[in-house]
Parts: structure tokens; sequence; C-alpha cells
């Protein structure tokens, strides 16, 4: 028996020891945060998405609620900039939201991506293959704006040339030149 009891309180120590405690903003969990993203209030909404804005990092624990936010008018923006100040572990919202259908969301995600740099480049790759010919000439505006650190998205930009669309062309172009400046 005294053996099954310190088994017990070895493993309730583990499973304690298993999972981090959640971050706290203003002296509340991010899931309260998050949770407030999707309140009927809008003034709740917007107080919650401007104080995840702030925590910057701390508000990874939101980022499924920030992605629904994408779809809130009063608070899409607010949700982009939190994204942005989240960094890496919010590229793939902001790579679908990159190639989302609403013009907005793409607009937003696509500042997102530049801001968070380099490491959004895998992303922004898949998108230069997308069938709309928006998306692919702004995937070229993003890569350009990385210059020579996006050497690796060459092979996909280089199709572009010869893209249908000659507005893609250029942009196409426009990221090559800035790529390859340091003389590859």
């Amino acid at each position: 028996m005294k053996r099954l009891v310190v088994l017990f309180s070895v493993s309730l120590l583990f499973v304690g020891c298993s999972s981090e405690p959640e971050v706290m903003i203003k002296d509340k969990p991010v899931s309260h945060w998050a949770n407030q993203l999707s309140d009927s209030d809008v003034q709740k909404r917007i107080s919650a998405a401007k104080i995840l804005v702030k925590a910057g990092p701390d508000a990874a624990g939101a980022l499924d609620a920030l992605e629904k936010a994408f779809g809130d008018d009063e608070i899409r923006a607010f949700a982009f900039r939190t994204m942005e100040n989240i960094g890496d572990p919010a590229i793939p919202a902001l790579g679908r939201a990159f190639v989302d259908d609403n013009k907005t969301k793409r607009k937003l995600a696509k500042d997102a991506l530049m801001k968070i740099g380099p490491t959004t480049i895998p992303v922004v790759r898949e998108a230069l293959k997308h069938q709309n010919k928006l998306i692919r000439q702004e995937a070229c505006v993003v890569l350009k704006s990385f210059g020579p650190k996006a050497q690796e998205a060459i092979p996909d930009i280089e199709p572009l040339l010869n893209d249908i669309d000659d507005i893609t062309q250029d942009r196409a172009k426009q990221a090559l030149e800035a790529i390859r400046v340091s003389g590859s």
C-alpha cells in the first residue's frame, strides 16, 4: 500500500511538471483574453485585442482565437498586429490568411509576414504557386523585401518570369533582381 501511494505521488508530480503554467497578462491568463476576442460585446473584444497586441510573444497561447478574429472587422487589424508581435509561431496562420479570398486579410498578412522576416520564406514560397495572380504578385513583393536572404526562393520565382500575367512577370523580375543584388 505504501508503495502504491508513493507511485501515485510521483506520477502526480510528473503530470504536474509536464505542463507549464499559463502565461498571465494583466493578472489574467492568456486564455481569458483569447475568450474575450469572441465576446458579443464589441468593447470587450477591442479591449482584449489591445491587451494582446501589447503582450507580444506572451500572447502565443491565443493563436487560435486570434486567427478566428481575422474574420471580425472590429478587431482584425489588432489580431494581425498581435500575430506579427508573436513572430514565428504565428507564421502558419499568417500563411493561411495570405492566400485568403479576402483582400484585406491578405494585405494585413503580407505586412505581418514582411515584418516577421525571412523565417516566413517557406510559407511565401508556397504562395508563389497559387492560382490567384494577385497572391503570386504579393508573394514576389514579400520575397523582394527580404533581398539576398530569400535566395532559397529563386527556383520558385523563376517560372513566374513566364507567367501569363504581365504584372506577375514584372514582380518576379523585381524580386529576382533584389535577391540577386549581392552578385549571386
